[in-house]
């Protein structure tokens, strides 16, 4: 067993799949602020076309790091509360 100790704290220091993945996604800010502005135009009109472009900006490596924002602009605009829709969006614009 003392000769597994070495092995066991090396494997333990490894990273996960997870942490690997979120360490290596990193958010395209160039493909993610023509989405944005597209949400943004969308959003102001009161177009549920928002729900496609929000599901695209979804799919972008490296967004989870703004989980909570993605959270709360989903839930407006799946609740078609355009007004809230678009200050987290525009929150969101001047964090990137």
């Amino acid at each position: 067993l003392k000769e597994l100790t070495p092995v066991i704290a090396a494997l333990d220091a490894l990273p996960t799949e997870k942490k690997a993945a979120s360490l290596d996604a990193q958010l395209d800010k160039e493909a993610l602020r023509p989405l944005l502005d597209q949400l943004l135009e969308l959003v102001q009109e009161y177009d549920t076309d928002a729900l496609e472009v929000l599901d695209r900006v979804q799919r972008l490596e490296g967004i989870s790091d703004y989980e909570t924002l993605m959270e709360r602009l989903t839930y407006a605009l799946e609740n078609y509360d355009y007004e809230e829709a678009e200050v987290v969006l525009q929150k969101f614009i001047k964090e990137i």
